[in-house]
């Protein structure tokens, strides 16, 4: 009979596969098959009982049936002091260490980041001293002087959208397949009422939907109220870049982790911070992505703050950050053209790879049909 492991992070929760999906909840695999793995070292395969695989194609971490020579399910896990799972040039990182059913992701490889830190322990002996040790010894080990400039968040992602809605339903599929900005470092929801969506609550906003008239939602005054909640929250102060998803863009954050770590620092790592163009010459509403430095600058000179003149969203937000001189920097492939334009419901089929994100599906059906189209999640 192969040996079964736990696969726990050094600091956190343990590797669990429920109803199709990858995630971190508190260890318990003494009596939850959904933390029994195996370990093949020949092939790479770390797999279920059933015959499913881990399967890293792109910088996502998902569960497929396993094949013997599939380059994108060899992994391996390096013991001792790294505790790294390596497949394809990324290593398996836990976006959260502490917060249950958080998404996996594959990022770059650093052995001194505690997300990327993992050990197998054998079931047969997790009731045993020396397991107990072990596990306490590196939940309170010391992080190395790199590591935390090593495992800064990149990305904090939230949306706006409305309750007992499609865009809710479109939220929960989110969830349930750890896509969105339910793969980000870190997410949050705002809405006009607090909702749950798994353990996540919705914040409510005191926000007049009738001020957006014909806009609704995508008004600038409507919006200018979300930002400043998301100012006021200050979670963009530990993450790179902060992004701002419709709840109607299909949005896939490990590509634009590629995009951003493209760059240079010599254009991100400006005075004043910079934000994405992503269509030809303007911001879009669908994705809007705003470094760190030009939050801090838009917290400290606009918070409660309203311009009028614009009434769009993403004309009002762009007119705000050129006030502001922040800079915009051109992003070729966040979004495709007819995102752009967005006058019609965005063809699922047409979804693939090379770009970022897909805008509009505005039915759960669609969104799950571009999902699967763009990864084949």
């Amino acid at each position: 009979m192969p040996y079964l492991f736990q696969i726990k992070n050094r600091h956190g929760n343990c590797l669990t596969a429920g109803s199709g999906t990858l995630s971190t909840l508190p260890c318990r695999a003494e009596s939850d098959s959904s933390q029994f793995w195996m370990y093949d070292f020949w092939t790479g395969h770390v797999l279920k009982q059933d015959g499913i695989c881990l399967d890293a194609p792109e910088e996502f971490i998902r569960l497929r049936p396993c094949v013997q020579a599939s380059e994108s399910q060899r992994l391996v896990h390096y013991g001792g002091n790294s505790g790294l799972i390596y497949g394809k040039g990324f290593c398996l990182r836990a976006n959260s260490l502490t917060e249950p059913g958080s998404a996996l992701s594959m990022w770059t490889c650093n052995a001194s980041a505690f997300a990327q830190q993992w050990s197998m322990f054998s079931l047969w002996h997790l009731g045993g001293k020396s397991v107990k040790h072990d596990v306490e010894r590196e939940m309170h080990a010391t992080a190395a002087p790199v590591a935390a400039a090593a495992t800064l968040n990149v990305l904090f992602c939230f949306t706006f959208a409305l309750p007992k809605s499609e865009q809710e339903h479109i939220l929960r599929q989110q969830l349930e397949r750890q896509a969105g900005i339910f793969a980000c470092d870190t997410k949050a929801v705002y809405s006009i009422e607090a909702f749950n969506v798994g353990n996540l609550k919705a914040t409510a906003i005191a926000v007049n939907m009738e001020k957006g008239g014909d806009l609704g939602m995508h008004s600038a005054p409507v919006y200018a109220k979300v930002w400043d909640e998301v100012m006021k929250g200050k979670m963009y102060q530990d993450h790179e870049w902060t992004v701002k998803v419709d709840p109607h863009t299909v949005f896939l954050p490990w590509r634009l982790r590629t995009v951003v770590n493209s760059f240079d620092d010599g254009l991100t790592q400006t005075e004043r911070g910079v934000y994405l163009r992503n269509c030809k010459d303007r911001l879009a509403l669908p994705i809007e992505v705003v470094s760190r430095r030009a939050m801090e600058i838009y917290a400290e000179k606009c918070l409660g703050w309203h311009q009028g003149g614009k009434a769009r969203e993403d004309d009002w937000l762009e007119s705000v950050l050129l006030d502001l001189q922040i800079a915009p920097l051109p992003a070729t492939t966040l979004m495709p053209g007819p995102s752009c334009t967005a006058t019609s419901e965005y063809s699922a089929s047409t979804c693939g790879p090379g770009f970022v994100a897909f805008y509009p599906l505005t039915t759960a059906k669609a969104y799950g049909d571009c999902l699967s189209n763009a990864t084949n999640r």
